[in-house]
């Protein structure tokens, strides 16, 4: 910084940055060293500044907890501390000008420098765009588990609630991308005010999150973290800003999972999975008369549903309201009659059943058994009519399609 007197008005922006950046480095140096006079440690660090800068070397900026967001109670109390000890040692003030390398009035710049850290803070907090097409073809890494680490992943994820909605699928891919990583007593994991790129789950040892009380300027625990415990969700949500700075309280094991690894993961399967529904919605003869841009839209309307072996999807004679896409797994279809119940056929993946619930508002003629573990692509009835009109209306735009269809509908009522 040049000694010249500053035009705050004229130089507010660059102003304000510096002084963010003298404070920060007077607020590590001064909780690092812990001086006895804060007062005469503070002249002194000030006098150091300017001797490096005249020199050329320049004083190192470093981060620390303190951060921006303490600048302006810090800026009022080197200002008081100075002049009561001035008081205290010379009975006669000191002016902070003859301190400080430029004459300003520090209450306004404090003012002016929460204000700028304010909008910053605001605009800090941003998301990636991802290409699903470049993103099918981009590198994830993957990290090798045990089945002992992957059922323990699977737990402690139950607990993220960013993880919580994941399906089967998604949580053997997000599994992989979580890296094992080890840590020392002492070691800092993440400092206050650094980007946050990875969350982090706890395998082993504990972990103390660090804060300042802004009673008395001093650094205090405000969490702890053991087996188990995760620290950073948000950071698989989008970038921001570390609001504390997480130490190891002793040697242990962390997993990190990185958010953009994370969201190339999401982003590939969510996009492979509407190209997959899209696919399912061709073989299915009532909705041939689909364009492209309806299709996309009922994908968006898909619910999954997972069922165990020998549950119950469908029941005969209960009321039609919706049809299946077989995703994964097998079902059999069955009819009661006469008191007996026969197998009609087995369904694989990519099959459907139940389509004539959007067509005809009758129960259900037969019904629907898990053979084994099986994941269901659910389409509703009211979805597809709120987004486009009722299913015969659809296959009316193809005469021959309509009649047909018609018929068969006639046939299913009178079953």
């Amino acid at each position: 910084m040049n000694n010249r007197p500053w035009n705050i008005e004229a130089n507010e922006q660059e102003f304000v940055n510096e002084l963010s950046m003298i404070l920060q480095d007077f607020a590590y140096e001064a909780l690092t060293t812990k001086p006895q006079d804060i007062n005469r440690f503070a002249i002194t660090h000030f006098h150091n500044r300017i001797k490096h800068k005249s020199t050329g070397q320049g004083a190192t900026l470093h981060s620390d907890i303190i951060a921006n967001r303490l600048a302006p109670q810090i800026t009022n109390s080197i200002e008081k501390n100075i002049l009561k000890q001035s008081i205290k040692e010379n009975n006669s003030p000191v002016d902070d000008k003859q301190l400080l390398p430029f004459p300003v009035d520090l209450h306004s710049a404090s003012s002016t420098l929460t204000r700028s850290i304010s909008h910053n803070r605001r605009q800090s907090i941003r998301s990636e765009s991802i290409d699903p097409e470049l993103t099918a073809k981009s590198f994830t890494p993957t990290h090798t588990k045990n089945q002992n680490d992957r059922q323990l992943l699977i737990n402690y994820m139950k607990n993220i609630v960013i993880l919580q909605d994941l399906n089967d699928e998604e949580v053997d891919k997000v599994l992989d991308l979580f890296e094992e990583i080890h840590t020392q007593q002492g070691e800092i994991i993440i400092n206050y005010g650094d980007d946050s790129d990875y969350l982090f789950i706890v395998k082993e040892g504990q972990f103390e999150a660090l804060d300042i009380d802004k009673r008395n300027w001093q650094v205090k625990e405000v969490a702890k973290y053991e087996m188990g415990d995760h620290f950073c969700e948000l950071a698989l949500l989008y970038n921001q800003k570390q609001s504390t700075t997480i130490r190891s309280l002793n040697d242990g094991l962390l997993w990190k999972i990185k958010r953009i690894d994370y969201r190339n993961v999401i982003v590939n399967l969510a996009h492979q999975r509407r190209c997959r529904y899209i696919e399912f919605l061709k073989t299915v003869p009532i909705l041939y008369e689909l364009n492209d841009t309806e299709r996309m839209n009922i994908v968006d309307s898909l619910k999954l549903i997972y069922y165990n072996a020998g549950e119950i999807i469908i029941k005969q004679g209960d009321k039609a309201d919706c049809m299946y896409f077989i995703e994964n797994g097998n079902v059999r279809i069955e009819i009661q009659q006469n008191g007996m119940k026969q197998s009609m056929k087995d369904l694989g993946p990519g099959k459907y059943f139940g389509e004539m619930a959007l067509i005809a508002d009758q129960p259900r003629t037969t019904s629907a058994v898990a053979i084994d573990k099986t994941r269901l692509a659910q389409l509703s009835r009211h979805a597809f009519e709120r987004l486009l009109g009722t299913c015969l209306d659809i296959m009316k735009r193809n005469a021959t399609t309509y009649k047909t269809f018609k018929e068969q509908v006639k046939t299913y009522i009178q079953t």
